[in-house]
């Protein structure tokens, strides 16, 4: 029996052994996604950290990407902006460190979640994969209690395709899933008129459960709230845009999950949820990216609602 569990604690050492190799050998290869979507965070890195305070600070997915008029809303307050909405897949705890790394006295951040992200804190590794690839900075915001599953999702979820795109090349990423494609404020700046989805093709499945709602993540945005606090800065929650084809949920339900968010969370909810469950018109190519006016019309009203919540704060 001795034996066997020596053997087999060999085999394990050397397994590790050899994958600990494989993924250094992927990491000198040298970057292959540095046109696409998920590259965007580099730049919005780079944004953050080059840009005076006070300032906005916006924390979403993608439904911030393709949602707001950074411009628009600077102009408005007077105050620089940067989004540093990309995709849900990396997270909300991949943000919250970024934006640590400068949020200072008199920044307003404000939070935007898609409705998935309050029942789960599980990433989705390619995509996290894709976005830090072999920048170090980057590395510092994926949260070290995930690195178990990027580890072992490294080779077959990220490793092969980096490879390949070396070896033989891969066609240059173009369009609104580029680097390309945002602005300097961290927009997707791409012309989108009109939604490309027929309304037969919308399928009602976003939905907006209180019970489901994570205390993982709820947790991890309070301590950044606190973190924000701390340095001087005020953090405010939004709603994301959402398809209203798309929603599964009906009224009740709706009030349920906008309650027990008010009550779990530690700074304000400055939005009304429906205001920002839209028209399908109003959409581009899922349930949460809006097309150039649903964006004209959804950045208007988060204007509103931070300016009543501003002009409050500063008057109390």
């Amino acid at each position: 029996m001795r034996k066997f569990i020596a053997k087999l604690i060999l085999y394990a050492c050397l397994t590790m052994t050899g994958l600990y190799g494989i993924i250094a050998v992927i990491q000198k290869i040298p970057p292959q996604f540095t046109d696409t979507y998920d590259a965007a965070a580099i730049d919005k890195y780079h944004l953050l950290m080059n840009t005076d305070s006070p300032k906005i600070i916006l924390i979403a997915g993608s439904n911030f990407a393709f949602g707001l008029d950074s411009e628009k809303i600077s102009q408005e307050f007077g105050m620089p902006v940067v989004n540093l909405g990309l995709h849900a897949g990396i997270k909300p705890h991949f943000n919250f460190e970024m934006a640590k790394k400068n949020i200072q006295a008199g920044d307003v951040s404000v939070i935007g979640l898609e409705y998935g992200e309050y029942y789960s804190r599980e990433i989705d590794i390619p995509t996290v994969l894709t976005t830090v690839e072999n920048y170090k900075q980057l590395w510092e915001f994926v949260s070290f209690t995930d690195y178990p599953r990027i580890f072992q999702g490294y080779i077959s979820n990220y490793g092969i395709t980096k490879i390949d795109r070396y070896l033989h090349g891969a066609e240059p990423s173009q369009g609104v899933y580029s680097r390309a494609a945002f602005n300097e404020y961290g927009d997707i700046e791409y012309d989108r008129p009109e939604n490309q989805r027929k309304e037969s093709e919308i399928r009602p499945e976003v939905e907006l459960n209180a019970d489901e709602i994570s205390e993982g993540v709820i947790r991890e945005m309070n301590q950044f709230h606190e973190y924000a606090r701390r340095q001087g800065a005020q953090v405010y929650l939004t709603y994301p845009s959402l398809d209203r084809l798309a929603v599964l949920s009906d009224e009740e339900e709706r009030l349920e999950f906008d309650a027990a968010l008010k009550e779990q969370i530690e700074f304000p909810v400055i939005s009304n949820m429906d205001t920002y469950i839209m028209d399908t018109k109003y959409f581009y190519n899922s349930d949460y990216h809006l097309n150039d006016k649903g964006r004209e019309i959804r950045t208007e009203n988060l204007i509103k609602d931070l300016q009543k919540v501003m002009k409050q704060t500063k008057n109390s």
